[in-house]
């Protein structure tokens, strides 16, 4: 009996995949790095429907866990979460970066690289990773600047292209680039997807090699939004009172 994986990741774009029996299927990436809520559903809905997969057909839900931004990377996360408990399926929770690493394994490059996403405020998250797609050190967020002297790939490196050591020479052979020229002229991640970006059929279809993640995303810096504290009180006790008088 086949094994059928659904991917789910938003840590960049709405990124979801299918794979059978450790095969992808399918991936689709739609939007932009902002509109994860409005259209997750529909692009699951779409592959689902595509592929004539119902969500009884499931045997789990491999989910990108970061890093990422907190708003974008939660809704996949919990989507993820609350799917496969309706289906009563297991969830298997993968490092977004992991599956940049797999994915350009795959092109057999020369040695270690870098795979990078745009954490905004002018950083990246990044993790250094071997030949064969394995994490070697990360993931972190730092400025391009802090990245280790290695080729670089993924979605990040069309915004910086010069962090670590430049961007991968056959990366930018593919993309029609040269590393030299003026980055207004490049594609944007969203153009170029299909080369720089993050796979979710790969991601199902190495649901069960790729190191778990944890259920907790990695968000690796604070999220925008605070609690605020408790007021303080602008009474006057009347021990302060008494001073006074």
């Amino acid at each position: 009996m086949s094994e059928l994986i659904l991917g789910i990741d938003t840590s960049v774009r709405v990124c979801v995949g299918l794979a059978r029996d450790s095969e992808p299927v399918e991936a689709l990436a739609v939007g932009d790095s902002r509109s994860h809520v409005e259209l997750l559903s529909p692009a699951l809905d779409a592959l689902l429907v595509r592929h004539k997969v119902e969500w009884t057909d499931l045997d789990g839900i491999a989910v990108g866990m970061g890093p990422g931004p907190f708003t974008g990377l939660r809704v996949g996360v919990a989507a993820a979460q609350a799917m496969a408990e309706a289906c009563g399926v297991p969830v298997y929770h993968r490092c977004s970066l992991d599956v940049l690493g797999v994915s350009w394994a795959l092109t057999s490059p020369a040695g270690d690289f870098i795979a990078c996403t745009d954490a905004r405020r002018q950083e990246l998250y990044w993790a250094v990773y071997d030949r064969y797609g394995r994490r070697l050190d990360g993931p972190h967020v730092s400025a391009p600047t802090a990245l280790p002297r290695l080729p670089v790939v993924g979605p990040g490196t069309l915004k910086y292209p010069r962090a670590g050591k430049g961007m991968d020479s056959f990366l930018a052979l593919k993309l029609g680039v040269r590393v030299d020229g003026l980055a207004s002229a490049w594609p944007t991640p969203e153009e170029a997807w299909g080369v720089v970006g993050l796979d979710a059929g790969i991601l199902a279809a190495y649901a069960h090699e790729l190191v778990d993640a944890g259920p907790e995303p990695l968000y690796l810096r604070q999220a925008d939004a605070a609690v605020p504290s408790a007021p303080k009180s602008v009474l006057t006790s009347p021990k302060t009172e008494a001073s006074a008088e």
